[in-house]
């Protein structure tokens, strides 16, 4: 991946099963919307949100179907809706991790931007389950 100013280099795992048997296709687009600001790089609070808690969020509530959602610098939410609406966009800019310890979950966007953060769906030491 290349943009104007670095060369990045992007290390994934994907591991699932794929009911059409199809393959994934991941496509990489440059940014063109709200990603554009300046986001600040903050350490990673100690606290731990939870993204099903309204008081884990500016807004007060969970964001909704079709919404834009973004996890601000600094934050460490964990993700434990089993069933997510679609959002419209998500931008991570904290740290998103898959609670491990749930059945299956789902986390469903239009567009999903991991921009200054990590989003973690297990590891090789403890892999994903659901």
């Amino acid at each position: 991946m290349y943009n104007d100013t670095a060369t990045r280099e992007i290390h994934y795992v994907i591991n699932g099963k794929n009911a059409s048997r199809t393959s994934l296709k991941m496509v990489c687009h440059r940014c063109v919307g709200p990603c554009i600001p300046a986001v600040n790089n903050v350490a990673i609070e100690a606290n731990v949100r939870y993204w099903s808690k309204p008081e884990s969020w500016k807004s007060g509530k969970v964001p909704l179907e079709n919404e834009d959602v973004v996890v601000e610098p600094g934050w460490n939410m964990i993700y434990d809706l089993v069933e997510s609406p679609i959002y419209r966009y998500v931008q991570i800019n904290g740290r998103v991790t898959f609670k491990t310890d749930a059945p299956k979950l789902h986390l469903r966007a239009k567009y999903l931007y991991v921009r200054m953060g990590e989003l973690l769906i297990g590891s090789q030491e403890v892999p994903f389950a659901g």
